[in-house]
């Protein structure tokens, strides 16, 4: 009797244990049921995609709910043609900008040119008194101006890549590399275009000097 007494306790205790166990579990389980209905309740519905059937409803609808209802309808197209308007006078003062950039380089580069003709008067009078046409002066001027020209445009373009990469990476700004297009083919045809002209006025402006040269009053001035 006093074994079967004590299984009936130790089946009793056991039997509390998993209805305390069970009841535990159920609040748990309850427990997080409320906290999941609670985060649903905090969702909300902030922005809807709509498709219209037919044209009718693209030039009707979005009047009607900004008209009828609290919310607001927008044309992702038409926001967008707006916010170019916007910012199209900022894009034509930075394209002027660059112009205006590309007509002082090339005015630089018309007088590094010139200043080089004129101090290296007595060599190249010299080199056309040893036999040396004008047209081999003047392609020996104009290599020298596009290899300028072309070392100073690589220079530029790298430090625009490292500079804008540098502020994108290590400034606050939340802007992200993405807003980083690569040149395209006709963008690059049209700049090196613009670039050949440029250098191609400041070196046939500084190679007027070779043209006018007297050679004789230049190599007995130098002696």
């Amino acid at each position: 009797d006093a074994h079967k007494t004590e299984e009936e306790h130790t089946h009793e205790h056991t039997h509390n244990d998993t209805h305390e166990h069970e009841e535990h579990h159920n609040i748990e389980k309850h427990s997080d049921n409320h906290e999941e209905d609670h985060a649903h309740e905090n969702k909300q519905i902030t922005a809807l995609l709509v498709t219209f059937r037919n044209p009718m409803g693209l030039l009707t609808l979005p009047r009607k709910i900004n008209d009828t209802s609290n919310l607001q309808a927008a044309l992702p197209k038409y926001e967008l043609d707006r916010l170019y308007e916007f910012t199209s006078i900022g894009f034509k003062t930075i394209t002027w900008i660059a112009y205006l950039i590309l007509i002082i380089s090339g005015i630089t580069i018309f007088i590094n040119l010139y200043k080089m003709v004129k101090e290296r008067a007595y060599d190249l009078a010299l080199l056309r008194s040893y036999g040396a046409s004008n047209f081999q002066l003047i392609k020996m001027v104009f290599y020298e101006g596009f290899i300028a020209a072309f070392l100073a445009f690589i220079l530029g373009l790298t430090i625009v890549k490292i500079g804008t990469y540098a502020l994108i990476k290590f400034s606050n700004l939340g802007m992200k590399a993405h807003i980083i297009q690569p040149l395209n083919i006709q963008d690059g045809i049209q700049i090196a275009v613009l670039v050949f002209i440029m250098v191609t006025l400041s070196i046939a402006f500084a190679i007027y000097p070779i043209l006018k040269m007297n050679i004789s009053t230049i190599l007995s001035n130098e002696k």
